[in-house]
């Protein structure tokens, strides 16, 4: 089992150089404050990343990375993650990946929350909905030919 199944990331259809990661945040992934762990969001951030700059005809490994924070999220929150390709050289690209909060089931009210909990019809959201942004990731790759039998 991948690490990224053991947290639940499903993958969305996406075009060559992006990506899209769709996790709901379980109890299992809480911090002391009873808000999702910054590992979990930065998991989800890194795979879609990887994905995205793995989709093309190239090997590509991470050069660096960057990630902020900007809003709590708590369990029962559907989270999804949308890697972009911002840059495509021969030997390097830059992604972005924005981390947005699409809802909670109705009623969720988990401690600590300050914010309203969300509607349940909002349980299936992809690029063609905006969501609250919750973390902005960014990252640089090195680049090179994929050799051909590598898989």
């Amino acid at each position: 089992m991948s690490f990224a199944e053991l947290l639940a990331f499903e993958r969305l259809p996406a075009e060559a150089g992006s990506a899209v990661l769709r996790a709901r945040v379980t109890p299992a992934h809480v911090n002391m404050h009873g808000s999702a762990h910054g590992g979990f969001l930065y998991s989800l951030a890194d795979e879609a990343f990887a994905i995205a700059s793995n989709s093309r005809e190239a090997d590509a490994v991470a050069l660096s990375v960057h990630m902020d924070y900007f809003r709590p999220v708590f369990p029962g929150d559907l989270l999804v993650a949308t890697a972009s390709e911002e840059h495509l050289g021969r030997s390097v690209a830059t992604y972005r990946v924005a981390v947005a909060r699409h809802g909670a089931p109705a009623g969720e009210d988990a401690p600590g929350r300050r914010d309203a909990p969300r509607a349940a019809g909002d349980a299936a959201p992809h690029e063609d909905t905006a969501g609250e942004t919750v973390a902005l990731f960014t990252g640089t790759v090195y680049r090179r030919p994929r050799r051909s039998g590598a898989g």
